[in-house]
């Protein structure tokens, strides 16, 4: 009997150093807390192949694919496992977050009832029970600078969604097509979610779904320390320029 079509498929890369112990918890806590939802888990792993074969024995909606080239930017990994995805909606997920209970049903629910929203996130946790920043506002240039790259956004919409879960619809990833491979994480959410903004979809975070972030140091929302001025330098004016483009596109209001 054929295997009905995803609701959602979960997309992560396994770096070659990656904490495989993380990762069956990931796939247990999905397992056990997914219902009602149809989910398949598509995992890009950097190697070794041999030390995955008993997840993928444990884990019959796991599907691991071996890492295209050599080097690959993580990025490029991410558009590999959603190019690969089946699912209705596309999640780009770190494969130490923990599910809790109705997490992922919520969301699907929430983008059944909001057609117009793209691209949506959850609450996520760390490991302490603090919140992380989901729904984020855009950074200027003078954060970037002091290496934070976000803040958490005011009521209402917000200007991006990055973190350890966001959900994509399918027709918007068609749409707006794969992630900026030129762009370094958290950049290329900040880009994503500024294109999709520009296309007319909106961004949604649904505050009563939560997740945990099982890694063992707490956020931060500072960018790596041992970059390079001229890298954030490069990655702010791309940024930003997308930015201040996009803003030229919005209808002006209409005088009531």
């Amino acid at each position: 009997m054929d295997r009905p079509e995803p609701d959602l498929s979960l997309c992560t890369v396994l770096p070659a150093n990656a904490q495989l112990g993380l990762f069956d918890l990931f796939l247990q806590t999905l397992a056990a807390h997914a219902e009602p939802v149809a989910f398949e888990v598509v995992a890009v792993h950097g190697g070794p192949g041999p030390a995955l074969a008993p997840l993928a024995q444990r884990h019959e909606r796991l599907r691991l694919l071996e890492a295209r080239g050599r080097g690959g930017s993580s990025v490029g990994l991410k558009n590999q496992a959603m190019r690969q995805a089946c699912g209705r909606y596309l999640a780009l997920v770190d494969y130490d977050v923990h599910f809790q209970a109705d997490a992922l049903a919520g969301l699907v629910h929430h983008l059944d009832e909001t057609p117009e929203v793209g691209l949506a996130g959850p609450t996520v946790l760390d490991a302490y029970g603090e919140i992380e920043p989901t729904g984020r506002e855009m950074p200027t240039w003078g954060s970037l600078l002091r290496r934070q790259a976000c803040g958490l956004a005011p009521a209402g919409e917000p200007a991006w969604i990055g973190g350890g879960l966001v959900v994509i619809r399918r027709e918007a990833f068609e749409e707006a097509g794969g992630l900026d491979e030129g762009c370094r994480p958290p950049f290329d959410e900040m880009e994503y979610s500024l294109r999709l903004a520009g296309l007319g979809w909106h961004l949604s975070v649904l505050s009563e779904a939560r997740v945990v972030h099982a890694r063992p140091e707490r956020y931060h929302p500072e960018l790596t320390p041992t970059w390079p001025l001229p890298a954030i330098l490069g990655h702010t004016g791309r940024l930003l320029w997308k930015k201040w483009r996009h803003r030229l596109r919005r209808p002006s209001p209409v005088a009531g």
